[in-house]
This record gives C-alpha cells, structure tokens and sequence, in this order.
C-alpha cells in the first residue's frame, strides 16, 4: 500500500482538506492536523498504529493499492465511450439526441463600439461593412439544428455579434418563429438570451424580455475610466454612462443581467473593485474572463494588453475570499463548484466539440465556439450545404487538442482530471499558429493553469466548509467529514 500519487493537501489556518486528484473524495481535518500530517510519513505504520485510520484513508482513496494508476486509467466510462468510438453509432446518437444545446446567432458582425480587445478579426467578420443575418438564414439553422436535440430538451437561443442590437428586429422575428413553429414541432423548451455591449436600447426591449424570460449578459471591465479605456465607441468616446444606464433599466425592470469583465493589463490589479461595480449596478453575477491572446483573423492582440497570470488568480481568489458575492454567481469558480464529483474525470473540459454550442454566422457557416468563427480549420459545416455536419475530422482534430491527457504541459499535474484544461480556446488558438511564439504560447497555458488552480482549491473548501454533498453515482452520496 503507499499513498496516492494524485494526492493533493490544502491547509487553511487550523484545517487541513485531503483528497485524491483523481477520484475526489475529500477528507476535512480540523482538529489533528499535524497529526494526520505526520502519520502520511510513514503508510505502512498507520496500520499498525491506528487500523481505523487508516481504513478510513483507504476508504477516500487518500491511500492506495500497487493497481491504482490502472484502475484511473480506465477512468470515467462515457468519455472513454465517446474517446473511442467517434466513428460509430453512439456519436451518431449523441449528435442526434442531445440533451440540450446553446445556439449562437451571430445576428450582426458589425458593432458600435471600438474595443481594445475585440476578436472578431476585421477580415473574418467584414467588420467595416456591418453585415447583418438575413432571415432566411436564422429560420434554416434554428430548425436544422434545434433537430438535434430529445424531446423535452433545452435549447437556448443566444443573440449575439457584433452587436445583435443593430439587428433587434430579427430576434423579435426569431423568437415568434421558436414559439409558433419549433416548440410545437420538436416539444422542446427554449430559452433566450442576449450577449450585448447595452449602448442600445429599443423602446420595445423591455417588454419583449419580460414576456420571454430573456437574460442578459453585458460587459462591464471596472469604473467609468477602467471600462472606458478599454471599451470606448469607435469615436474613441467612453461608454459606461450609457452602458450602465441602460443596464439599470433592465434591472429596474426586475431582468436577469449578469455582468462580465474581460481582464486585461488594465484592470488585473482591481478585480474586487470591479465586482463591486458589477454588484452595485444590480448585476445577476460577477464574471472574469482573461483576454484571449488571438482574434478570430489569428492575429495576436497587443502584448500589452495581456495580463499577468499570477495576479488575475491572486484577484480572483481575494475576490473569493472575501465573500462580495455568493460563491455560485461568481465566475469561473461556480462553473468549477458544478464540475467538481467524485469519480468524474474531466478529459475534456468544453462540449463544443460535440456540437453543445454552435454558432451561426451571416452566411450560414456553423463553428463549435463563438471564439473560434471565421477560422476555417474549426468550421463544423453550413446549413445550406448537402455535406456531413458536422465535419468529422473538424471534431477529431479539436478533440485531440482539447484531450487533458494528451497535453505535456498537464500531464505531471495532480489536478488534471479536475480541471481538465480549462478553457481550450487558447490551445485552440495557438495550435499551428506560426504568430504563436513562446511569449504568447506561455501566456495562454499560465494564464488557464494559475486560474483554474485557484478556482479548484475554492471550490473545495467550499465543498468542505459547508457541509454539502457531493452526488457520487458509484455509491451513496457523501460529504466531507
């Protein structure tokens, strides 16, 4: 017997949290931390001292027999199932049969605003002549791909760009067009959503929101001189009077708006600050995203522009800390706090590849992510097309990048089947990318591994403070001591 190899101790003031990385069945400590310490020295006299203990750290896994590493390797059953056979009939079945789906219209690949950041390249999205979706277009690929999904599943329709407010009057028409044709034929359940920088304000947007449940989500990247640095109008004029006006007007109006700050060198350093901006503006939740280092046209954005990634996970875990918000409405902790089950090995940490957010854009092409449009090598297909959707060697190719175990750079770390990567989009990215150097290529591993990290031992002190249960499918359902 000896200790686990994917052991993994976390100490706070007098408590100690132990678990094993890669079946997730933690031990909370608070009385005896030392002792339990010291008693990992040695495996073999645990049992000779105190059998109990040492029963009880076999039972989490925290020891381990000479097969452990074998028996991980077999791992969890249905992504080995969807590892192995991407040729055969369950992928056809997944691909026919999800459970649910978030549909990205790319209403408009223009917009009014000229941000610092911005990804969608000026070559792939044609930004100059703020081309906008025809209905034709929403209606065919609504419909083809809404197919996909099982009766009583989740479709969720997320308006997007650009700036899909330039082109309001289609998203009134798309959703008349989900509610009294899609929801009769296929017996699903819709939800809408809008992605929008909120410079723009229909008269009528408001109402239609309430009557459809719509929900938000709107940059906000600190106060009015942080977010007016980075998101300026193309004039160079500031927008966060305007932006947050309207942001309180669907607050006021009692709509969900959860608000989003893409973290740069800029406003690295306020992370808390920020969130108190988002909280006070009647935000829904707080969300931190770090910049992408790549556009849509594999241009790498001004290095300037990157932050560090030491101190984006420092913010994030004070932020944490120091309870601003419910731990569930920040993100990327809630996503983590989700994720996290014992047994549950995270070999992929994205659906996209297998089609769980497909994003349409004017000319009916379909891409796995909304940061992956206008890069040929990750077009799925088009809705007008007679050829296999999605392109199957498009999928193969983006899940061997995205594979945890297929990562060197992951492939010593005790947290992997955790984390599973994070985020792929910068792998994604970078792969093949000839501007990619070594500046930018350790950015975008630092900047995904120190924040996941973070995030991951939040989650479980989470977890261990207070008391909650983890669902275990293997077994009965079980909680930190």
């Amino acid at each position: 017997m000896k200790l686990s190899k994917y052991l993994i101790k976390y100490e706070k003031n007098n408590s100690l949290l132990l678990l094993n990385g890669a079946t997730v069945k933690p031990i909370l400590v608070n009385k005896g931390k030392n002792v339990i310490l010291e008693s990992l020295n040695d495996v073999n006299k645990i049992k000779v001292k105190d059998e109990r203990l040492f029963n009880f750290l076999l039972h989490h896994n925290i020891i381990v027999d000479d097969e452990e590493e074998e028996n991980y390797k077999r791992g969890n059953n249905e992504c080995k199932k969807i590892k192995l056979v991407l040729q055969d009939s369950f992928y056809e079945k997944h691909l026919m049969s999800r459970n649910g789906m978030s549909l990205y219209l790319l209403l408009s690949q223009g917009c009014n605003l000229g941000c610092v950041y911005c990804f969608n390249g000026e070559i792939t999205y044609q930004k100059s002549k703020n081309l906008m979706m025809r209905d034709e277009v929403a209606y065919k690929g609504i419909d083809k791909l809404s197919r996909t999904i099982a009766p009583n599943g989740k479709l969720e329709i997320v308006f997007f760009g650009g700036e899909p407010l330039l082109n309001w009057n289609l998203a009134k028409k798309v959703i008349l067009f989900c509610e009294e044709k899609i929801k009769k034929q296929s017996k699903i359940n819709i939800n809408y959503h809008l992605t929008s920088n909120l410079t723009i304000l229909p008269f009528d947007l408001i109402d239609w929101a309430t009557k459809y449940k719509m929900t938000f989500l709107c940059d906000i990247d600190g106060d009015e001189d942080l977010h007016n640095i980075t998101r300026p109008y193309k004039s160079g004029k500031g927008s966060y009077k305007t932006t947050t006006k309207n942001i309180r007007k669907l607050s006021d109006a009692g709509l969900q708006v959860a608000l989003r700050a893409t973290v740069t060198s800029f406003n690295m350093n306020h992370i808390n600050e920020v969130s108190k901006v988002h909280k006070e503006l009647g935000g829904s939740g707080s969300a931190f995203v770090a910049v992408n280092a790549i556009n849509s046209d594999e241009n790498i954005l001004g290095r300037s522009l990157l932050p560090d990634p030491d101190t984006v996970a420092h913010g994030l875990k004070e932020l944490v800390q120091n309870n601003i918000w419910d731990k569930e409405k920040i993100f990327p902790l809630n996503e983590f706090i989700k994720k996290i089950k014992p047994y549950e090995r995270n070999i992929w940490s994205c659906g996209a590849p297998l089609g769980n957010t497909p994003v349409l854009d004017i000319n009916g092409d379909i891409y796995a992510c909304i940061y992956l449009v206008g890069i040929k090598k990750y077009k799925l297909g088009n809705i007008f097309s007679n050829q296999e959707y999605p392109n199957r060697e498009v999928i193969k190719n983006m899940m061997e990048i995205i594979d945890i175990d297929n990562s060197q750079a992951c492939k010593n770390c005790i947290l992997r089947y955790i984390c599973g990567g994070g985020c792929p989009v910068g792998r994604l990215t970078i792969k093949g990318n000839p501007q990619a150097d070594e500046e930018v290529v350790k950015y975008t591993y630092d900047i995904a591994c120190k924040v996941n990290k973070a995030m991951i031992e939040e989650s479980l002190w989470y977890y261990a403070e207070k008391g909650l249960s983890f669902v275990d499918s293997r077994k009965n359902a079980f909680s930190c001591p």
